[in-house]
């Protein structure tokens, strides 16, 4: 789905609120976001066992989620990049 950027952090959350010459609109791409990081969030915490729930509940984003559980589960905090190196 090509959804690391959510994941990963590269990719921040859109203003609800553009301003264009003056006149202000929603902002497709804050919904767009909001949308995808749903759409992980729920994967998230769907696809741990329950005694895990507890430990990375809270984060309000997929990426604040994500972090939770490397702290919780990866003892030496080896990031993304680093795992595929070793």
């Amino acid at each position: 789905l090509g959804l690391e950027h959510q994941i990963n952090n590269s990719q921040k959350r859109a203003d609800e609120i553009i301003d264009s010459a003056g006149k202000k609109s929603k902002n497709p791409n804050f919904e767009t976001w909001i949308n995808n990081d749903g759409l992980l969030m729920s994967w998230l915490l769907g696809n741990v066992k329950e005694e895990v729930l507890s430990m990375i509940f809270g984060g309000d984003t997929s990426y604040s989620i994500w972090n939770n559980l490397q702290e919780q589960l990866l003892p030496n905090r080896l990031t993304p990049r680093k795992m595929k190196l070793s």
